[in-house]
């Protein structure tokens, strides 16, 4: 059993999620090559270039990604502010670039203020359900495994499930759990090794943010999304305050622990408490990610939500099984799948 996804993603308790997609059987669907070209890594690059399309569409900030060879891991924030502030142009604009609208919604657009009148109505319904799409973690993951699963398939000339369930989420509660988790994925191919260096971290964001940075020679007082750099004004800032060059010292002196096996033999005892939890990130919690207390909080809070929504629909006094295993998942006696 899992949890349903209105429990796990809520944006009044934090905006910051680490999603997973595994491909189905785990095996290596990522990792796919075209004949024309074998050792291309053909398919993350197309993977990655609709990250980047979905990112500019979506008004949701990646602060970090790993594409490996048969899963994803995104870092994602959600923009709610910058989705309320749009115009209503702009809605239709961004979500006509990943999906079709309808023609009263293209009518819209091309018509003068007096014309808009006439579909004004079934056009303006239709762009309040696109806003809150637009802000949305879970729309924004739809439309990026959806689309990877339908063009792999298509390429292979098969049919049947690529990823072996719904994305799984984390809802990072604080500012430690939300840079742990940033280095933890960025660190992903190294502890796979797939690469020995963090600019030879093929398709992730640590690559992307150490090559901006010898680009331009210059640090950049706080961490933006990858998808905000030619737009500051309209990224969401973090709850913690690091430049560039800080954070890429931090995953660096994490990939020095992690080939020197600190973590194990306990060489460093401060650096092993410290760095535990990017190696480790997703053993280390759950659903919910941080600070002791705040995620027991959180699961209290949860569970007597999803009481008073079964007394909501139900209307019985009795609580279902499936109900009751996650009650008791939320309050330390079970641990459920993701």
């Amino acid at each position: 059993m899992t949890l349903p996804r209105k429990y796990l993603i809520d944006y009044s308790k934090t905006r910051y999620y680490h999603c997973t997609s595994r491909c189905v059987r785990q095996d290596y669907l990522l990792d796919y090559s075209s004949i024309d070209e074998p050792q291309s890594q053909y398919r993350h690059k197309w993977i990655l270039e609709r990250l980047m399309l979905l990112s500019e569409a979506f008004c949701i900030d990646v602060y970090a990604f790993s594409i490996m060879d048969n899963h994803t891991h995104l870092v994602l924030g959600a923009n709610t502010e910058l989705a309320k502030s749009l115009s209503n142009k702009s809605v239709l604009q961004r979500w006509s670039k990943i999906g079709s609208i309808p023609n009263y919604c293209h009518a819209y657009l091309s018509y003068s203020d007096e014309g808009k009148e006439s579909v004004g109505d079934l056009a303006n319904e239709k762009i309040a359900i696109y806003k809150s799409r637009l802000a949305d973690i879970s729309w924004f993951m739809k439309y990026f495994n959806e689309y990877i699963a339908r063009r792999a398939n298509k390429e292979e000339e098969v049919k049947g499930h690529f990823w072996e369930a719904r994305f799984s989420s984390q809802a990072l509660l604080d500012s430690k759990a939300l840079l742990n988790c940033m280095a933890y994925v960025d660190l992903n191919p190294v502890k796979a090794g797939k690469a020995s260096s963090l600019e030879g971290s093929n398709f992730t964001s640590i690559q992307k943010r150490v090559g901006e940075f010898k680009r331009y020679r210059k640090d950049v007082k706080n961490i933006i999304p990858l998808n905000s750099i030619s737009k500051p004004e309209k990224y969401t800032n973090l709850p913690f305050s690091m430049s560039l060059q800080t954070y890429i010292s931090y995953v660096g002196s994490a990939k020095t622990m992690l080939e020197k096996k600190a973590f194990v033999f306990d060489e460093v005892a401060n650096s092993k408490e410290r760095l535990r939890p990017v190696f480790y990130f997703e053993t280390m919690y759950g659903h919910f990610a941080g600070n002791k207390d705040l995620i027991e909080k959180t699961k209290k809070e949860v569970a007597k939500k999803m009481l008073k929504n079964n007394a909501i629909e139900s209307d019985a006094k009795t609580v279902s099984p499936d109900l009751s295993l996650g009650i008791q998942y939320l309050i330390g006696k079970k641990r459920l799948s993701k």
